[in-house]
């Protein structure tokens, strides 16, 4: 008796569903690309979360330097301030120097990924590196005074 179902076409005896074990072989092939773009999407995203924190740690630490908050005597100090809020990255290097007109500031940060199969075909090291300048002496403090400079006596008066 048909109750106004459609026949099959095919007839899997052997299979639960009833579907061909072609779609079983397509999944196979379609599975491990979906995740493995994922998986680029996720990685991508963790890089660029640390190269975002990354700057915003040297612009904050230099400013703090150039305002006098803060002060390194070390490098290993700087390098574990970078560090601070990184999800992937390693900082391997860095260094600031407190001059008298600015700030010299910079950081380097790898990591290295081992994916089998696409380290043959691409370079796995990601890498990041800032180098920042800081003036300490603003040009409108320079316009307004020469003191800066060494020279104390001379100074420019605001129009009246």
């Amino acid at each position: 008796m048909h109750f106004g179902n459609k026949k099959r076409k095919y007839h899997y005896p052997n299979s639960r569903l009833g579907l061909p074990g072609s779609y079983t072989v397509e999944a196979s092939f379609i599975v491990p690309i979906v995740l493995g773009i994922i998986f680029a999407m996720i990685l991508m995203l963790f890089y660029l979360h640390d190269r975002v924190i990354l700057y915003a740690n040297i612009k904050e630490k230099t400013v703090e330097v150039a305002q006098e908050m803060k002060s390194y005597n070390s490098s290993a100090v700087w390098q574990r301030d970078m560090q601070s809020k990184l999800w992937m990255m390693n900082v391997e290097g860095g260094n600031i120097s407190d001059k008298k007109i600015s700030v010299d500031a910079s950081v380097s940060a790898v990591k290295h990924i081992a994916v089998p199969l696409i380290s043959r075909y691409m370079n796995t090291d990601l890498k990041l590196a800032y180098k920042i300048k800081y003036m300490k002496i603003h040009p409108e403090s320079v316009i307004r005074t020469k003191e800066i400079f060494g020279d104390n006596k001379e100074k420019t008066h605001d129009r009246q």
